[in-house]
């Protein structure tokens, strides 16, 4: 029990390393002051998103309750939460169980190979446990807003919320690990999860697209038949469902056991083959003809031959794309299914703020300035320099100049995202109609934010690097770098939606647009600025 104890503590501190900078900075008060204000701004930031994501919740329970099936919001909690944890767990659970890097230090240790596997299996655990909380207890205060409270019902909800993520999680990670015996390349398995996973988003997306679109009464009538579907997605939601609602203790049973057994299951399966795993995934890593080619450095430009790197390292890394790519699809969807519906709220509930002759121009601007925060929520440059990893040294090596990696790693986010910016604006000036001058403003504002936070994004990562990582998950999604480029995209964005309003207010939305570009570019020279004065010489004092 002690050797699972070190080993819980050791995953915790290891898996959510900010705990471990508060409990060995006690001494540097200047260290733990600045790392006690980032985990308060991310503690604020879960706060904000949890908010907008009840709100949302209670948005569609009111939907819901009018229709006569308040329950609605329970079962797609329960089966949205089973869904995330399922796909997200699968590229998850190799580099929080099997594929670790302290392998070889937990084999020379005498303690149980099961003891290694339960102690990551809660880091893991905790981890999905943050997403299935924040839906369900969203759905739960969604709930209670249209319906009695019930001490019963509560209890028993919270219980389940417990033991909700451990079924996905379970067979997720089987599944995660009997692929590893496939014989198939890494690439084409990276190339497999990408296309899953980015398929799976562009399906959930055009679902989503499909329901905004519909009318409420279209939406009223075909709830009854949500029910059916959501208890079809995920076999358990039924029986989650009937044990905390219903109070059927038959149920809640049933599903707290399958939960546990389906645990057990999976701890005694990998236990069992951890070791052989383990040695069989370490022997298919090891390339015996490795060498340094600098040639192909030479063959084609700087530029050109990093960039193509780059773009090899992100194709190869599923996790890196996902990442990525959620921003501009959303900011499709949210194109798609927000230009009639800014067109119209306008209209409607911003008459005494917006003149009726430019309401068309008030909601492409408006659009264009949430279109900055979804894009600017992921960039691949804040987290281009930390995937580097051990590897440093090598780009170090190499005869480039600094500026040539610099535009590398700052086009591969700028060929991503500013397709979708021209896309988007095309589609949005459509079916706005607005006038072309207007649109041209938006495009070039979007452009100027794009530029900038793949700017900026690289020079926070330049100042806080991550290169001693188990995952690259660990990387795009916990990194500092990716948080305080996240934290800064929604000042700078609350920050453009309320210049663009006030000057709306008091002008027009003309004048709110232009000025709101130009701030736009005072940020992209900002942040060019930062890059080539102080992160150039930041990057070249860098070591790995």
């Amino acid at each position: 029990m002690s050797n699972l104890k070190s080993l819980i503590k050791y995953n915790l501190l290891n898996s959510f390393p900010i705990i471990n900078k508060l409990i060995n900075n006690k001494l540097n008060k200047k260290k733990n002051k600045s790392i006690i204000f980032i985990t308060t701004i991310f503690i604020i930031l879960f706060l904000i998103i949890f908010a907008l994501l009840t709100l949302y919740l209670v948005l569609f329970e009111s939907i819901f309750a009018q229709a006569g099936h308040p329950e609605v919001v329970l079962l797609m909690a329960i089966t949205i939460s089973a869904v995330m944890v399922f796909f997200t767990n699968l590229s998850l659970a190799n580099s929080y169980i099997f594929r670790t890097k302290d392998y070889d230090l937990l084999m020379s240790i005498p303690i149980k190979e099961s003891d290694i596997v339960i102690s990551k299996l809660i880091s893991l655990y905790i981890y999905n446990f943050v997403f299935v909380f924040s839906i369900m207890t969203g759905a739960y205060i969604a709930y209670i807003v249209y319906n009695d409270f019930d001490i019963v019902f509560t209890l028993l909800y919270f219980i389940s919320l417990l033991f909700a993520p451990l079924i996905p999680i379970g067979i997720s990670s089987i599944i995660a690990f009997l692929l590893g015996y496939i014989p198939l390349s890494q690439k084409i398995k990276n190339i497999f999860s990408t296309i899953l996973y980015a398929g799976l988003f562009i399906i959930f997306s055009i679902a989503y697209t499909s329901i905004m679109k519909s009318s409420e009464t279209e939406l009223m009538n075909q709830i009854g038949f949500l029910s059916t579907i959501f208890k079809k997605v995920y076999f358990m939601t039924g029986t989650i469902f009937e044990g905390f609602y219903n109070k059927d203790i038959i149920s809640f049973i049933i599903f707290i056991t399958s939960s546990l057994i389906v645990m057990i299951i999976f701890i005694i399966i990998v236990s069992k083959t951890f070791k052989h795993f383990n040695n069989y995934t370490n022997r298919k890593k090891i390339n015996k003809t490795y060498k340094l080619n600098s040639e192909k450095y030479s063959t084609n430009s700087e530029v050109k031959s990093l960039f193509i790197k780059e773009f090899r390292q992100y194709i190869n890394i599923p996790s890196y794309i996902m990442n990525t790519i959620v921003g501009p699809i959303l900011s499709l969807v949210c194109t798609i299914t927000l230009s009639t519906q800014l067109l119209e709220g306008a209209g409607s509930l911003l008459g005494s703020i917006v003149n009726p002759e430019n309401i068309d121009e008030y909601a492409m601007g408006l659009l264009g300035v949430v279109l900055i925060l979804l894009m600017s929520l992921t960039s691949t440059s804040s987290s281009s320099i930390s995937l580097e990893g051990k590897r440093f040294w090598i780009i170090k090596s190499l005869p480039v100049k600094t500026s040539s990696v610099f535009i590398s790693k700052i086009l591969l986010n700028v060929i991503i995202f500013v397709p979708f910016i021209i896309i988007d604006v095309i589609i949005a000036s459509i079916i706005i109609k607005c006038s072309v001058f207007m649109s041209i403003l938006v495009l070039v504002m979007n452009i100027f934010m794009a530029l900038a936070f793949s700017i900026y994004g690289l020079y926070i990562n330049i100042l806080l690097p991550k290169f001693n990582y188990e995952s690259p998950i660990k990387v795009v999604k916990q990194s500092s770098a990716v948080l305080v480029v996240m934290i800064t995209s929604f000042i700078i964005d609350f920050i453009s939606i309320f210049l663009y309003n006030i000057l709306n207010v008091i002008f027009n939305p003309m004048i709110g647009i232009v000025c709101t570009t130009i701030f736009s570019l005072i940020i992209f020279i900002l942040s060019l600025i930062l890059l080539l004065v102080h992160g150039k010489k930041k990057y070249e004092l860098l070591n790995a």
